[in-house]
């Protein structure tokens, strides 16, 4: 039996000083093992390598994805840092590229092999599993129990445990017994022991084992990749906390039995994708590497592949919805939207995770999603490997995406995939009106549950957003997500605590919705805790117990029921001509008054008006009805210039690529009498007495109403919507499925 310390599995996060819990001694049913191939074994067998060579030969596609491949692998050998700079993440790369290419070429050695087997000579000489992964492991000493040996983190071990399990498999006719003893002792006493024993003992407690958020995916998948790689090898385990004196196949047998019961709790990946898209795809991408190591050594049809295999309809196609036509992501909570350079904008390829839309592709035979996959995957501007300059997350396409390669699928594939769609998991919604134009409208809105903010509720990357949206139009993202902007990422100070939300980012404030403030604050004010504007049902408001003990929270009170946290989406039109979604906001603000009715509808606009976007919201008088003079803020994040006059504002664009290009944000209606445009730079917005800020080179719009008067505040945003908007017949919400968002 294995006792269990599941880490916090961040980067760069630094833990408190506090006293451990009682660890979980954890009784993972015992699921029948088939007997395992030989090496290689693991993600892709001599017959997939066949497949795929096949493949080059025949495919112009294929070949043109095997010589970018080949172009990285001979960067990476040459020693040039913009290719490899190991450290874990990109070490994981080199494994799947100079692996992919030395099997690929066939011969039991080759430059491929000889490179990568240098480097490992190199990087597994230490016995300390910093050296390891390149010295960048972010260690903790152990608090409690034996405090002489350091804990990795969890997700850096994740990484490192697919990293070896994968270089000991796909390199293994290659190694010498030397080579073969030093990296499988390694991968027994340094990595799976730690897994077994604890990542660290700072943090332990059944929340970590039970999550289903990323770090599941990280840190079993991982480890259950890694105890493939050498459960049929001889020899004994290096014993540890409750596991003494197993030998190497049954202490491996029982890190798969483990994890195998951890990664049950994603539901087949789908509730990664809670945290965001970009954590989601990172999670997920983890995971994904452990079903198909279990396909390839169980095989396709085991009872184990099928448990684990991704079937849940939001995984099929989300990769397709979640990003615009300017190539950047519909992000949430703490995923980054790769608008990185408001100058350069964004490259197409960015944080797309080509390999893995390609292996959904695969599986479900989706010849829309394959063509996309494809077409993202030989981008000239996606390069190989790169990693999110907020994230830190690594992606490693082009090894990965040919491993998945298929020739499915084609433009008039895509052309019939319906232009907009509803997804209950995660409540989000997508509106588009092209696939194949650059310049297409496109709106992504959510709602959610944000009972995730809290600890031991699921995951805490999530943000005070629900209602929020993003908005591509002419080729250029008007409206943008922020993702985590806390000035040390999440090193700072209780960022995995509920003082999270003292730090910009994560707060409502920083999002395309809703804030409430008394009516002497002009503009929100960090300074001053009065006119800090209000947060959603799950922070800031109810009482200050039940404050983590796992971290110092000592400014924002955690609401104790947090279950009504939950924004759905109540309508959604299937309409092609009309599309639109509506946001039940009625749980989403802890002022509101009870039963009340607060909603927010999205729709793009008819042709004639250049399909563009209108946002309607209603109920605004209900949050603290007692009070009136609460002012009632709607926000719009953008890296445009803007300009306000009389009624609107002007969005200039500021990329190289749509220079020139405008959008007006303009109100439709007069439902929220004394309607006023302000715009302010977000860098100037900061709580600095809290945990600091960084400059983010994006100004807020903000239209700021008298909340108790305002019956619907609707605004239009689109190509001189600043002279059209005030003609639209605006429809009440309750009549959009009926007559439309417009007569």
């Amino acid at each position: 039996m294995l006792v269990l310390f599941v880490a916090w599995c961040s980067v760069g996060f630094a833990a408190a000083a506090v006293d451990p819990l009682t660890p979980i001694r954890l009784k993972p049913k015992s699921h029948s093992l088939p007997p395992l191939p030989p090496h290689p074994r693991l993600l892709a067998l001599p017959a997939d390598i066949a497949r795929l060579n096949k493949a080059i030969g025949s495919s112009a596609e294929a070949a043109a994805a095997f010589a970018k491949l080949a172009l990285h692998g001979e960067c990476i050998i040459s020693g040039n840092r913009s290719c490899h700079n190991s450290n874990s993440a990109t070490s994981l790369d080199l494994v799947y590229s100079l692996g992919l290419l030395h099997r690929l070429d066939g011969n039991i050695t080759t430059k491929w092999s000889e490179f990568a087997l240098k480097y490992f000579d190199h990087e597994l000489q230490s016995a300390d599993i910093a050296r390891a992964c390149g010295g960048n492991c972010s260690v903790l000493e152990a608090k409690g129990g034996d405090n002489s040996r350091p804990r990795q983190m969890g997700l850096k071990s994740g990484i490192l445990a697919q990293q070896l399990g994968i270089a000991y498999d796909w390199f293994h006719h290659a190694m010498s017994a030397a080579q073969k003893k030093k990296m499988k002792d390694v991968i027994v006493t340094q990595i799976l022991n730690l897994y077994a024993e604890g990542l660290s003992a700072a943090f332990v407690g059944e929340i970590w084992w039970r999550t289903s958020g990323n770090f599941n995916g990280c840190i079993n998948g991982g480890a259950f990749i890694a105890a493939l790689a050498v459960m049929d090898e001889p020899g004994p385990a290096a014993g540890g906390a409750g596991i003494p004196g197993s030998t190497t196949k049954q202490f491996a047998h029982d890190v798969i039995q483990l994890s195998l019961e951890s990664m049950l709790r994603l539901q087949g990946g789908i509730t990664i994708f809670k945290e965001g898209y970009d954590y989601g795809s990172f999670g997920f991408g983890n995971y994904l590497a452990a079903v198909r190591a279990a396909e390839t050594a169980f095989g396709q049809d085991s009872t184990i592949a099928k448990m684990l295999a991704p079937k849940h309809e939001e995984l099929a196609r989300n990769r397709l919805y979640n990003i615009g036509p300017t190539g950047q992501l519909f992000s949430w909570a703490d995923s980054a939207t790769c608008s990185q350079n408001p100058v350069l904008g964004c490259y197409s390829g960015a944080n797309t995770n080509e390999w893995q839309s390609m292996a959904m592709a695969r599986r479900n035979k989706d010849k829309a999603m394959a063509y996309v996959a494809r077409q993202r995957a030989l981008d000239p501007l996606s390069p190989c490997e790169t990693q999110d300059p907020q994230s830190g997350h690594l992606k490693y396409d082009c090894a990965m995406a040919l491993l998945e390669w298929t020739n499915l699928g084609s433009k008039q594939d895509l052309e019939a995939v319906p232009l907009v769609k509803r997804y209950n998991f995660t409540q989000t919604g997508f509106l588009l009106s092209s696939w194949s134009s650059p310049t297409a409208s496109y709106v992504a809105f959510k709602g959610g549950d944000n009972a995730l903010q809290q600890l031991h509720k699921d995951t805490t990357h999530s943000h005070a957003d629900q209602g929020s949206f993003v908005f591509d139009q002419l080729g250029y993202r008007w409206a943008n997500d922020l993702g985590n902007v806390a000035p040390s990422g999440y090193s700072s100070k209780g960022y995995f605590a509920m003082q999270k939300f003292d730090v910009f980012g994560p707060r409502t404030l920083s999002h395309n919705t809703l804030t409430f403030a008394p009516a002497d604050c002009k503009q929100p004010d960090y300074e001053s805790a009065r006119c800090a504007p209000s947060q959603d049902a799950c922070t800031e408001q109810g009482s200050a117990k039940g404050l983590s003990p796992l971290f110092d929270t000592t400014r924002t009170p955690i609401k104790q029921d947090a279950t009504t946290c939950e924004a759905k989406i109540s309508e959604f039109s299937t309409d092609e001509t009309r599309s639109f979604g509506i946001v039940n906001l009625a749980d989403s603000y802890t002022l509101s008054a009870p039963g009340a009715r607060m909603m927010r509808g999205l729709a793009l606009l008819p042709a004639k008006y250049q399909r563009s976007l209108l946002v309607v919201d209603e109920g605004a008088q209900h949050v603290l009805p007692q009070n009136d003079t609460l002012l009632l803020q709607w926000h719009l994040h953008t890296f445009a210039n803007v300009s306000c006059g009389k009624g609107f504002c002007t969005l200039l664009a500021t990329s190289n690529q749509s220079k020139g290009v405008a959008v007006d944000v303009a109100i439709a209606d007069s439902g929220c009498p004394g309607s006023v445009f302000t715009v302010a730079e977000v860098q100037n917005m900061a709580n600095r007495s809290a945990m600091g800020f960084k400059d983010l080179g994006q100004r807020r719009l903000t239209l700021t109403a008298p909340a108790k008067s305002c019956r619907a505040l609707a605004v239009a945003i689109g190509p001189r919507a600043g002279i059209w908007a005030k003609r639209l017949a605006v429809n009440a919400l309750g009549d959009w499925a009926r007559q439309g968002p417009v007569s």
